[in-house]
């Protein structure tokens, strides 16, 4: 490796500084590569830019906005609507610390050390990024499976809202328990970083990628088949339920539960596949072995000829560039979606003819909301019927 007269093309020259002391090697100055690495083009980097400063920018700003007008209003910040509050602040969270790079001056401020080594550890934006994004990302998805959950027992075992909120503490006590957990073995551990072909800081990939599943992919794994599994029994019930209803109310309240139900699946499905394609991507053997022979090739050029052609050297393999722009638009795009699903089906402006519920408020309720209540007093009032049938059946006798 040249050490003397300097680099190649596409490679930065290191200095003695810069280089480990525990490596063998620390005496000789070597050349590395640029941060972030050369997988894309500038155009292809810029595209994840514009859409990390001004969709994810815009996303959080709007649910911010939604958000605080959720906080204002009490009935939403009651069981069980404090629930969906939970899990979109934690999506509000996760979309933040992907602006991370709006307030540092520049993502490489956050993915790069210097010009060619990575974040990791040592690097307190990128720590708090990779942090957060593993503590709310396992808070956000459990907190959906509790919503789910949750209309499951209303719609499909026509439980009673009180026979279900006892049960709040405890899912608070888990949602953000594990993740906790999970944040302070990676802390103790240090096993957060920047992985090259990633949009973001996050845990260690390494090469089996086992801390990522370990802390996080594998308990939201689990969560999100389990929700499922009670999405799609929610959505069978919930359609049976629409079709004996004869009143456009209970039709638009089940009409929400399947928005509801169908957001969570898709949101799942798109960001577990497309997840799972990038890291799968960045740890192929074929990429590892293309970037040793595509550095061979720039040395080589870079020693033999007087003019290199590195024109000669192409990377044949690298990390899928498609689907890590899909995952960044895509989250980018989920923040505006969810605040606008949220800013129509969640107004509580007075409207005609409207009526006191059964926590007492003559305002109109979300619709998830008025569907828990609907169906509790339809439990109740079943249950009186029955109670005063009893009664009088006795009376008859």
């Amino acid at each position: 490796m040249p050490t003397l007269w300097g680099c190649p093309k596409h490679l930065n020259k290191k200095t003695k500084d810069d280089l480990d002391p525990n490596d063998n090697d620390a005496e000789n100055i070597g050349c590395g590569f640029p941060c972030p690495a050369p997988f894309f083009t500038d155009s292809e980097y810029n595209i994840l830019y514009n859409f990390l400063y001004f969709g994810n920018t815009f996303s959080t700003v709007w649910l911010a906005y939604v958000l605080y007008k959720w906080a204002r209003t009490k009935s939403k910040m009651k069981y069980p609507a404090i629930m969906l509050f939970h899990s979109i602040f934690s999506l509000w969270m996760i979309l933040l610390t992907f602006c991370w790079g709006t307030f540092a001056g520049g993502y490489e401020k956050i993915w790069c050390k210097n010009n060619y080594t990575v974040s990791d550890f040592h690097t307190p934006q990128c720590v708090a990024q990779g942090i957060l994004v593993t503590f709310f990302g396992n808070a956000g998805f459990t907190w959906w499976l509790f919503v789910i959950w949750h209309m499951h027992q209303v719609v499909a075992s026509e439980a009673l809202v009180d026979d279900v909120r006892k049960y709040y503490p405890y899912f608070f006590a888990f949602a953000y328990g594990y993740p906790l957990i999970s944040i302070i073995v990676a802390l103790s551990t240090r096993r957060v970083n920047f992985t090259p072909g990633a949009s973001i800081c996050f845990l260690d990939s390494g090469d089996s990628g086992a801390w990522q599943y370990g802390l996080f992919y594998g308990e939201v794994y689990l969560i999100e088949i389990i929700a499922t599994i009670f999405s799609i029994r929610t959505l069978y019930y919930a359609r049976q339920s629409s079709m004996r209803s004869s009143t456009g109310s209970s039709r638009a309240d089940t009409f929400t539960i399947k928005v509801l139900c169908v957001l969570g699946i898709i949101y799942v499905a798109m960001l577990l596949f497309t997840q799972i394609r990038i890291d799968g991507s960045v740890r192929e053997t074929r990429i590892r072995n293309s970037i040793k022979d595509w550095v061979a090739c720039l040395f080589t050029e870079y020693i033999q000829h007087d003019t290199p052609d590195y024109g000669n050297c192409p990377l044949k393999e690298r990390p899928n560039y498609t689907m890590l722009a899909v995952l960044v638009i895509y989250i980018s795009l989920v923040g505006s979606i969810v605040s606008l699903i949220f800013s129509i089906n969640c107004s509580c402006a007075p409207h005609k003819g409207s009526s006191t519920t059964a926590i007492g408020s003559g305002t109109k309720k979300p619709n998830f909301i008025r569907f828990i209540l609907h169906n509790q007093i339809h439990n109740q009032s079943n249950q009186s019927n029955h109670s005063n049938h009893n009664t009088n059946s006795s009376h008859n006798n």
